[in-house]
């Protein structure tokens, strides 16, 4: 074989090789075109992934670019306990990630609450966060973010000093779709996949929980006491339809003031 020869085999298995890809992903395609037609291709340009007990942000090779630990920790001293938990968790496809961080202060024996701190902080693909919020809360067997299934809406428990709590509806840059307020209690809160649609369940002291659906582009807002709630759990459709079981228990699409079993 000559030095031609050798030269074609080797360059045609070169150009076979596609890009590093991200851990587990297939080997990318060859590609040709402008920079302006790569840069729009479904090719990412970095992920977010949770592994173990961290949220790992990876560049396009595979490199990890950013870790946030997450889990829950104590740093005792001679005059203070301090106590730290930090939750987080991704969108379906990795373009962006959340963390939220709450931060406790006990004296020693732990009998009194000194202060708390808590933070909520939303990233795209930089360890930078897009924005914060300082108001978030979740309790401690809840998550604190709930994500539509692009991670383009978000929505999440607040209360900025005294009074009722509120469930705000958001953009992944932070801009306010709806804020509802005059929650009682802290409100457990989910969202339809599709983002229309916010579930809020909430107590009130010494009363029976509250399921509240909330339709965000009109704001409507349609409460159900929990004891309506006994042929299954409270769950919300895409098209607005509130069911407990197969039971249909109120639809957004109704006028108002027309009950959902009626035909």
């Amino acid at each position: 074989m000559n030095i031609l020869a050798l030269w074609l085999v080797f360059g045609a298995a070169a150009s076979a090789q596609g890009p590093a890809g991200l851990p587990g992903s297939p080997p990318a395609a060859g590609r040709s075109g402008t920079p302006e037609q790569e840069s729009q291709s479904s090719d990412p340009a970095g992920r977010w992934m949770k592994q173990g007990a961290s949220l790992v942000l990876y560049d396009s090779s595979g490199t990890i670019v950013h870790e946030i630990p997450l889990g829950a920790w104590e740093e005792p001293a001679p005059a203070q306990v301090r106590g730290t938990r930090t939750q987080g968790g991704t969108s379906t496809d990795g373009r962006f990630a959340w963390t939220f961080q709450k931060t406790t202060t006990w004296n020693p024996p732990k009998t009194k609450t000194l202060g708390t701190d808590r933070i909520l902080r939303f990233y795209g693909l930089s360890p930078r966060e897009l924005w914060s919020e300082t108001g978030a809360d979740a309790p401690e067997s809840a998550e604190a973010l709930a994500l539509g299934a692009s991670g383009e809406v978000v929505a999440l428990a607040l209360r900025r000093g005294g009074g009722d709590w509120a469930v705000a509806v958001r953009s992944y840059l932070g801009a306010t779709l709806l804020e509802e307020k005059g929650f009682k209690g802290l409100p457990v809160v989910t969202l339809t996949s599709d983002g229309r649609y916010a579930l809020a369940r909430w107590t009130e002291e010494d009363k029976s929980a509250t399921h509240t659906f909330i339709e965000v582009p009109t704001r409507t807002r349609h409460d159900i006491p929990s004891e309506e709630f006994v042929l299954g759990p409270a769950r919300i459709a895409e098209d607005g339809k509130v069911f407990s079981g197969k039971r249909l228990l109120h639809d957004f699409a109704r006028p108002a003031g027309k009950r959902a079993d009626e035909e």
